[in-house]
């Protein structure tokens, strides 16, 4: 009797299947175009920015030094609105926008450092405060409250996410904490045993008659 093969591609689809599951499904399109929206209007801010800031660079002078360092600032602000676009497309679905070669912790540290230079310039130049605050708004919110819950449920998925010491500190803090409100329940809950024990005993033959 000739012996079955096993189906390998059969076992290969059913593979796939399992780690799609447990993947954190993408959004919906209005979801991601409402992500794709926001971060486009922040790079509109800027490069509206950049067409006011850059022909007083070539004029010269001394106010061209200010209009370098906030075009600096700008240019900055489109590297990490874009490098969140990027990245918040590849946590939507990995497995369908994989990074492809490009280092997930160097893409952060980019983000991070556009983002601060960004910020800097900001809170140097106050004339610049009503047209970059508003660009970096949609780019902050999307990679605090999009990308970065995304990529740590994707870590924890896939069996990667390593918990850092604020946050062991924080469930050590809360385990102790849990630990009191146990014992402190469990002590109450003895001394009412207690106490119902005493009200319940019979009074003694001496002092009952006086």
């Amino acid at each position: 009797m000739a012996r079955k093969t096993p189906d390998y591609t059969r076992q290969a689809r059913q593979k796939r299947r399992k780690e799609r599951a447990t993947l954190p499904p993408p959004p919906s399109r209005a979801y991601a175009t409402a992500v794709y929206t926001s971060l486009a209007g922040g790079v509109a801010l800027f490069l509206y920015g950049c067409v006011l800031v850059f022909p007083v660079i070539g004029e010269g002078g001394q106010n061209a030094r200010g209009a370098g360092v906030a075009a600096l600032g700008l240019v900055a602000g489109i590297l990490a609105t874009v490098l969140i676009g990027l990245l918040a497309r590849h946590s939507f679905d990995p497995r369908a926008h994989p990074l492809r070669g490009i280092n997930k912790k160097y893409l952060i540290y980019g983000i991070v450092f556009g983002g601060m230079v960004s910020i800097l310039v900001v809170l140097t130049y106050q004339s610049l405060q009503l047209l970059m605050g508003p660009a970096l708004i949609p780019a902050v919110a999307v990679f605090f409250f999009v990308v970065r819950p995304r990529l740590k449920a994707i870590a924890v998925a896939e069996g990667r996410y390593t918990k850092s010491r604020s946050e062991e500190s924080r469930e050590q803090w809360e385990r102790e904490r849990r630990q009191e409100r146990e014992e402190k329940e469990r002590y109450k809950r003895l001394k009412e045993q207690r106490l119902g024990k005493t009200s319940g005993r019979p009074a003694r033959k001496g002092t009952a008659g006086r």
